[in-house]
C-alpha cells in the first residue's frame, strides 16, 4: 500500500523531531561533582545538559568509576556545548 502525502509528511516530521531529541555525549568525567560543575557552566550559557551516571540511585557513588560519568546535550546543541567546553578548539 502506498503512503499518502500527509502520512509521508507526518512520518518525516516525527523522524526529524526524534533526531532533535537525540542526546549526544560532550564529556566524560571520573566524578559526578566534576560533571555537575560543567553542566552548570553550560546552563550559564543557555545550554541544557544532563549528567548520566550509574550510581545505583546514589547508593553506590563509586560504582560509575569504571564506566565514567557522562555529560549529554541534545544533538542540535552539541557544537555550542563543545565550544563552551573547549573555546580554543579549532572548528
Amino acid at each position: 500500500m502506498r503512503q499518502g502525502a500527509a502520512e509521508a509528511c507526518s512520518t518525516r516530521t516525527i523522524t526529524d523531531s526524534l533526531r532533535l531529541m537525540e542526546e549526544v555525549t560532550v564529556g566524560t568525567y571520573l566524578r559526578r561533582g566534576e560533571a555537575e560543575i560543567v553542566r552548570a557552566r553550560l546552563a550559564a550559557e543557555g545550554i541544557d545538559a544532563r549528567v548520566v551516571a550509574d550510581d545505583e540511585g546514589g547508593l553506590n557513588p563509586g560504582f560509575f568509576a569504571e564506566y565514567a560519568v557522562r555529560l549529554v546535550v541534545l544533538a542540535p546543541d552539541r557544537e555550542a556545548a563543545l565550544a563552551v567546553l573547549d573555546p580554543d578548539a579549532q572548528p
